[in-house]
């Protein structure tokens, strides 16, 4: 998924979400809402038996997932605002994690007791209270080995990935990702829609992996792991921003570049064993280099 073609109407609605007023919860603006409670769920263990794969999905506030855990858990700090104490409260009081397995993966989800096992989110856009209430929950979850893909999709907030090894699917509309000593393989595809993206990987990917870090809005920052496998494909997209490359220290050769005054495109060829192309709508693109051999 590229969000090049939204570059129209992305920084307006990134401005509108930094107001200070107006609250961008449940996919909506409301503005007004000055009643705040809080909550603060936790799981302190949950069963990953069965399940390869963890799924969390958000509208609003900030998420961060750190593997390497001895068994699953996570916890929120939760902002309910609304036009009146009681909605705030009553929002506020009725907040779980509710969790199920679906086949391999690990459902997630933050709900209410009002309607057990929905989606909050989801809930108050069908109640009576989808204009007057909005939720913002900052959530952290820890995972062990045996989840090795991670299915992350926020509305909007920044996404944290750390100490994780396996495929993973990142997708925020406004918001920075941020990933840290992992070991991203397989078909992962990290995405903003305005935001920047740092990618730090601490080993090589699986032979024949793809990775598609993209974002509208915003700068990429990728830095290689020292060794690295065979057939791996980097694909590097900014609409509106710039892309630093840290090769980790491999030599590689250029194998295309094309630019004009503000967008570049170049794909380059790491010692025969990773592919990395790298488009910019405005923007530099900029690699740290041990060496070039350049055809």
């Amino acid at each position: 998924m590229k969000y090049r073609h939204l570059l129209s109407c992305l920084p307006a609605a990134a401005l509108l979400c930094s107001c200070g007023g107006i609250d961008a919860g449940n996919n909506n603006f409301h503005i007004g809402l000055k009643y705040e409670a809080t909550a603060s769920p936790h799981l302190d263990s949950v069963s990953t038996q069965g399940a390869d794969t963890l799924v969390y999905r958000s509208d609003a506030g900030n998420i961060a997932v750190e593997g390497g855990a001895h068994s699953a858990s996570a916890g929120s700090t939760i902002s309910i605002k609304g036009d009146t104490q009681e909605s705030a409260d009553k929002i506020a009081e009725s907040l779980y994690y509710f969790t199920e397995t679906k086949d391999t993966s690990l459902v997630l989800t933050l709900s209410t007791h009002l309607k057990d096992g929905q989606d909050v989110w989801r809930f108050i856009k069908d109640s009576e209270y989808k204009d007057t209430v909005t939720v913002a929950a900052d959530t952290s979850v820890s995972v062990p080995d045996a989840i090795s893909i991670c299915d992350i999709e926020n509305g909007a907030g920044d996404i944290q990935l750390s100490r994780f090894s396996g495929k993973a699917k990142l997708e925020t509309g406004a918001g920075d990702v941020t990933v840290t000593g992992s070991v991203l393989s397989g078909a992962t595809e990290i995405e903003t829609g305005a935001g920047s993206i740092t990618v730090e990987l601490a080993g090589a990917p699986d032979m024949g992996s793809e990775l598609d870090i993209s974002t509208g809005v915003g700068d990429i920052d990728l830095t290689l792991p020292g060794a690295l496998n065979d057939d791996t494909v980097i694909e590097i997209d900014t609409g509106a921003g710039s892309i630093s490359l840290d090769t980790g220290g491999h030599e590689y050769t250029v194998t295309s570049s094309e630019g004009a005054v503000t967008s570049h495109q170049m794909e380059l060829d790491i010692e025969g064993k990773c592919r990395i192309i790298m488009n910019t709508g405005t923007g530099d693109i900029d690699i740290k280099e041990p060496s070039v051999r350049d055809e």
